[in-house]
């Protein structure tokens, strides 16, 4: 960890004096780092001997270790600025080397599996709720709850201190319960958060390390103490468990995509990998274009109205049946389409075996294989075991050829036989 990285996580075990002087070291990055130690002082409010004690604290020899360090954390902070970044003004630069910080040590800090626990919890909670008190941590809880929103996960948020142990009376161990505090925990909402653990509900406690509240929750999610930076790693975080999701949205199709390039090998005899990338991104590109605008029809006909703050309760019963019914159909349908996917790793296997023979020999080789290999190969193709490498018409290059007989004795295989 770095000079920057070690100021915002020792902010707290620094005086009084010395935490003044961080915390404009912290904002003025660039500064500080050509400053002498009277102007340092000038600027930050305190004596030069306090500006020397400070160095120490931080673990430096004297001034000069101090402004050599944080040189050398600049020049990392600002190196990966485009040009047009880097003629920004210094305290512009110097924020967004902050930010760059607080996100990289958010990353650092966020255990994978709990991320992976939390995107589970709010798949399969029955409710997700969120506490928060206090107009820092409600405006907090309110993007949170705008970015659950926007991929398909409903929080309830409740602002209200009589209302929270009403709710948390009524949980159960199917509820998710999100409670939020960047600063010191109320009393009020120490006590609902701990009925809720009492009740067995699952609680994720998105506070500072140290945070009394951390100690009643299943488990923590650690913000930043302070505000700006917490919201950069709300957002962070929200981030990633959607990406958890996503991330199988991007892998399934080309994962699935290089297996039919290998099986339109078997049959033509090329490599045509460019062809299916192509009409594959066509393909998403257009779906997607084409659920924006019969998702924009449907919010229509339910009532929306564009840019108006108040819209009819329809609209939100239509979005919440979009994001709900609308996902697990569409899931269902490619459920569906997945059972006749005959590839696995056995079948694969075969393929490659029999495709390696052809590519050398340059013709199919139906006296070499054996009949489950014929079976498998010919089954993946969808037409019989001579007609394969090129002796179709398929194919700019094989138009000219003749068509392939129809494959009579198809062979009957289990997709899920063996999978792998």
């Amino acid at each position: 960890m770095d000079i920057v990285g070690q100021l915002q996580e020792g902010m707290t075990r620094l005086s009084a004096q010395e935490s003044k002087v961080a915390a404009f070291i912290l904002q003025h990055l660039s500064f500080t780092a050509s400053a002498s130690i009277d102007e340092l002082a000038a600027r930050a409010g305190v004596s030069a001997a306090t500006i020397t004690r400070f160095a120490r604290s931080v673990g430096c020899e004297d001034i000069r270790d101090l402004r050599k360090q944080l040189a050398q954390a600049c020049e990392r902070r600002t190196g990966w600025l485009n040009e047009e970044s880097a003629a920004l003004p210094a305290a512009w630069r110097d924020k967004l080397s902050l930010i760059s910080t607080s996100l990289e040590q958010q990353l650092v800090s966020t255990p994978e599996s709990t991320l992976q626990k939390l995107r589970t919890r709010l798949q399969n909670a029955r409710a997700v709720h969120c506490f928060a008190l206090g107009a820092q941590d409600i405006a907090l809880a309110t993007l949170l709850q705008h970015q659950l929103l926007s991929i398909g996960i409903v929080m309830n948020l409740c602002q209200d201190s009589a209302l929270m142990r009403m709710i948390a009376s009524t949980l159960s161990d199917d509820h998710l319960l999100l409670v939020l505090a960047t600063g010191e925990a109320d009393a009020i909402l120490q006590g609902a958060t701990l009925l809720a653990r009492v009740q067995e509900a699952t609680i994720f406690a998105l506070t500072p390390a140290d945070h009394s509240l951390s100690n009643m929750a299943s488990a923590l999610l650690p913000l930043p103490e302070n505000a700006q930076a917490a919201r950069y790693a709300l957002l962070l975080l929200v981030s990633a468990v959607a990406g958890l999701g996503r991330g199988g949205i991007n892998y399934v199709p080309w994962n699935t995509y290089t297996y039919i390039a290998d099986v339109d090998e078997v049959i033509t005899g090329q490599r045509r990998e460019g062809i299916f990338a192509g009409i594959m991104t066509l393909t998403r590109k257009a779906s997607q274009a084409g659920a924006v605008m019969l998702v924009g029809i449907v919010m229509q006909l339910s009532g929306f109205v564009s840019g108006q703050k108040v819209q009819p309760a329809e609209v939100s019963h239509t979005i919440l049946m979009i994001l709900s019914v609308g996902t697990i159909l569409v899931l269902f349908c490619g459920f569906l389409v997945s059972l006749r996917f005959k590839l696995n790793l056995q079948t694969h296997s075969t393929l490659r075996e029999e495709t390696a023979k052809m590519r050398e020999s340059g013709h199919a080789m139906p006296e070499t294989a054996t009949p489950q290999a014929r079976a498998t190969v010919e089954m993946l193709a969808g037409m019989p075991f001579d007609s394969l490498w090129g002796n179709n018409n398929i194919g700019y290059l094989n138009r000219n050829k003749p068509a392939a007989p129809s494959l009579k004795d198809r062979a009957v295989l289990n997709s899920t036989y063996n999978r792998g």
